[in-house]
């Protein structure tokens, strides 16, 4: 059976970002009816760690063989983070010397935010004729700004990664007002920062319960959070991991939602758009993508060098306005600009769609073209 192209990625487990949205594409592609090979990188941690490496080496030999010997004409890669963009710049090699169609679909920002070294060695061995996907049209502009050799872009939301049932959840008037935050739980992804912030909020009388969702993933993220229950008593509440149901139960929970990020690779964050469907007011550092996601009147950005005090006065103002306005009102405003972003998504897995089954959309490039 003839296939149109080597698909290479991390896919859960483990449960992460990147994995989420490298799955929802291989998902939207099989849907769409292209014929795949898929090279799954996500290797579960477990086992020793001999065991562990032996595993995610094999992945990663099994990927660059395939880049040399497949007779695909294509070849789409989830860009590794940090150190794992070395494999990706040896993949790109592998199939561009091959003749094949590089796509890179980029879904972290410490690489682009500023000039690093590693991207700078992927993109002399992907070459200026590699497509390269990022996940808003902001993305795509700074991308070509700090790496002027990249010209081939073209976008690709996470928002079809999202659970569409929280389109359905009721958000009715009620007199307390609870927070929420979910991601993993590590100081990068803000758990200090959303403690600290309802902290304040129910000192001000404006915020009565938080509740946390996801795991924690290092030991002071831990500790922080076992503290905090015992300040806080049953204001707050740990849900530990959820997934699902569950995870539709958190929505269903809060009132508001947090998003204190200052993670480096930080685009969109997938949590922000399941919330906008979820119909909820948000608060979020405005990092990379998601200043353009939540523009609307229901959220508020922080600029990130205003810090953990600004992120708890926009938390505070926030949870004090909503005992004066009509949550229903607010999950208008915030699930209307999920239609928007809905819309805008189909025109770019249109585009992606066209690109990988080759069809070269040169006329449909990025919007920061």
């Amino acid at each position: 059976m003839t296939r149109d192209l080597i698909f290479i990625g991390p896919l859960p487990p483990p449960v992460h970002g990147q994995a989420i949205a490298t799955r929802t594409v291989q998902e939207q592609l099989l849907t769409a009816g292209l014929q795949i090979e898929t090279l799954n990188l996500g290797v579960e941690s477990r086992g020793s760690t001999a065991a562990l490496m032996v595993r995610r080496g094999w992945a990663q030999l099994r990927a660059i063989i395939a880049c040399i010997t497949g007779r695909q004409p294509s070849v789409y890669i989830s860009v590794g983070a940090n150190r794992g963009m070395y494999l990706t710049a040896l993949m790109a090699l592998a199939a561009r010397a091959t003749g094949k169609t590089v796509v890179l679909h980029h879904h972290t920002y410490a690489h682009i935010g500023q000039e690093v070294p590693r991207m700078k060695i992927l993109l002399a061995l992907a070459g200026k004729a590699a497509w390269h996907i990022t996940i808003c049209p902001a993305m795509s502009a700074q991308l070509k700004k700090v790496y002027p050799q990249v010209l081939k872009t073209l976008e690709f939301s996470n928002i079809g990664s999202v659970d569409t049932d929280l389109l359905t959840l009721a958000r009715e008037d009620r007199t307390e007002v609870t927070l929420g935050f979910m991601s993993n739980l590590t100081a990068e992804k803000g758990v200090h920062h959303a403690i600290a912030a309802f902290r304040e909020a129910l000192a001000a009388g404006h915020a009565q319960r938080l509740v946390l969702a996801g795991p924690c993933n290092d030991e002071a993220s831990r500790q922080a959070v076992e503290a905090a229950l015992e300040e806080m008593g049953d204001r707050l509440v740990y849900l530990g991991p959820v997934y699902g149901h569950e995870k539709v139960s958190f929505f269903e929970m809060i009132d508001i939602f947090l998003f204190p990020s200052t993670y480096a690779n930080e685009t969109q964050g997938i949590v922000n758009l399941e919330a906008l469907a979820a119909g909820l007011p948000i608060v979020a550092f405005g990092l990379c993508c998601i200043p353009s996601d939540l523009d609307v009147d229901s959220c508020i950005v922080v600029d990130p060098h205003e810090g953990p005090a600004g992120f708890a006065d926009a938390t505070r103002r926030m949870a004090g306005q909503l005992g004066q306005q009509s949550r229903h009102a607010l999950a208008q405003a915030s699930r209307a600009q999920f239609g928007r972003l809905q819309s805008r998504h189909a025109a770019e897995r249109s585009a992606l769609y066209d690109l990988l089954a080759g069809v070269r959309p040169e006329g449909r490039t990025s919007s920061a073209d």
